[in-house]
């Protein structure tokens, strides 16, 4: 195998290891990757939910409000998570009752 050859495949691994890493719920569960393209997703250090009924969360990638109604899914680990850019809401995964 050739320099060029071990250089590309070393970058597609690369690739693919990171994209699955930015996908996995701290608990190990895989975050659906019709939903979270970017790759910003991760689990809630906090929640709040705002007199309107919008709820503020923060992940490690930032902090966002998602509106009172927008359309989630119970989370299958029981943990707050989201997936979100600056400019685009993609999901959230509320614990049941939240």
């Amino acid at each position: 195998m050739n320099f060029l050859t071990r250089l590309l495949l070393s970058v597609v691994l690369i690739f693919f290891w990171s994209d699955a890493k930015s996908h996995e719920a701290i608990t190990g569960w895989h975050y659906p990757m019709r939903l979270c393209v970017e790759g910003d997703c991760g689990h809630a250090t906090s929640a709040v939910r705002n007199p309107d009924g919008s709820l503020t969360v923060t992940t490690p990638h930032g902090t966002t409000t998602f509106p009172r109604n927008f359309q989630h899914e119970e989370s299958p680990d029981g943990l707050i998570n989201a997936c979100f850019t600056p400019s685009t809401l993609y999901c959230l995964y509320l614990a049941a009752g939240i």
